[in-house]
């Protein structure tokens, strides 16, 4: 007997669902816990012990922003990250000024707020504009500190390392979020062309798709079957069952579909407990046979728990071929003729023409 779990239901949204930041926010958050590592010992070497100490906290945050990562709350590491960065640019700035380099990271990290979803708009915003807005306080009133603890040439030095790191962060950021919004479009593109419920394509898609078909010139068409079926006594089935159980057998249904067919066929649920398949390059009887070995297997295996008692699923079949200079709507209106006469004939059987 062949139980669909709740899981089934739902395949295709999992399936498909926008697909979390974890892998850019994990690396942005490993360049930020190994750069200020680094820094513990190049403050040291640089005669600056209060930066020095204060990269061991920044080290600690980015160390704890991974963990919770790591735990699944990516948008956890996004508000550690934020703070150390700010607080990481006030107080590097208001040591060394801003000739040091440590403003550069305030733009990787507005950066960073803006495409991430997994945080609220308002903070992105807020947190955004605070980074800018520091930057801006930073080239005003920290351009030049008095008193600088290392020489020229380091600060020199510390600019360069500063802008090759924020600028890959800066890099790796924008790029991320390009490849995240484009992975996203093809994932609702794919969506819309899916039915819900089955996860087979959808009646919009295959209408695109035989409008690219018939778009062709009429030497390159390719010919092609087409096969029309349905659930018998589907109704009686929704009206004893249930709606619920009424959507297993669907499943259920274009699942064996799904399996049975070659992968260049087009599987699709046309409406309601009406499905399609579309078998390029293949002759009436090949799409006959084939319609007649999915009807015996769905008779003689498909079964659905009804709860109380198994369900038992038969299907009737309308199979055809699609002729030169012939419209898709003149195929489906025949297909859906020799539908009805395989439910006028006693159901669970194939017609042909």
């Amino acid at each position: 007997m062949l139980r669909l779990p709740q899981l089934i239901k739902n395949s295709l949204r999992s399936r498909f669902r926008v697909s979390d930041t974890f892998p850019v926010s994990l690396v942005i958050c490993l360049i930020g816990f190994l750069a200020h590592f680094s820094f513990i010992f190049l403050f040291d070497y640089w005669g600056v012990p209060s930066l020095s100490y204060f990269n061991v906290f920044s080290s600690l945050l980015w160390a704890w922003a991974i963990a919770e990562i790591l735990r699944g709350y990516t948008y956890r590491s996004v508000y550690l990250g934020t703070i150390e960065i700010l607080l990481h640019a006030v107080f590097a700035m208001s040591i060394l000024g801003q000739d040091s380099g440590f403003d550069l990271y305030l733009w990787p990290l507005a950066a960073w707020l803006a495409y991430n979803p997994n945080i609220n708009h308002k903070f992105a915003l807020v947190a955004g504009s605070a980074s800018i807005i520091l930057w801006v306080f930073g080239r005003v009133y920290w351009s030049h500190v008095e008193d600088v603890p290392v020489s020229v040439e380091t600060l020199a030095m510390m600019l360069r390392v500063n802008a090759v790191i924020a600028g890959i962060a800066f890099i790796f950021g924008i790029v991320s979020a390009r490849i995240l919004v484009e992975r996203h479009s093809k994932q609702l593109t794919e969506l819309a062309r899916r039915d819900e419920l089955t996860g087979l394509y959808n009646r919009h898609y295959l209408t695109e798709y035989i409008s690219r078909h018939e778009q062709q010139d009429q030497p390159n068409r390719r010919a092609y079957a087409l096969i029309m079926t349905d659930v018998d006594h589907f109704k009686a089935i929704n009206d004893q069952y249930g709606h619920e159980i009424g959507d297993i057998v669907l499943q259920a249904f274009a699942l064996h579909l799904q399996k049975s067919v070659r992968k260049e066929d087009l599987v699709c649920r046309w409406g309601g407990e009406e499905f399609i398949i579309i078998l390029p390059k293949c002759s009436l009887e090949e799409a006959t046979s084939k319609a007649e070995s999915i009807r015996r297997e769905i008779a003689d295996k498909s079964t659905v728990d009804g709860r109380v008692q198994p369900i038992y699923i038969t299907a009737s079949f309308g199979v055809t071929l699609n002729a030169t200079g012939e419209y898709f709507s003149d195929l489906i209106s025949r297909a859906d003729k020799l539908l009805y006469q395989a439910k006028e004939s006693g159901r669970n059987r194939v017609i042909a023409k």
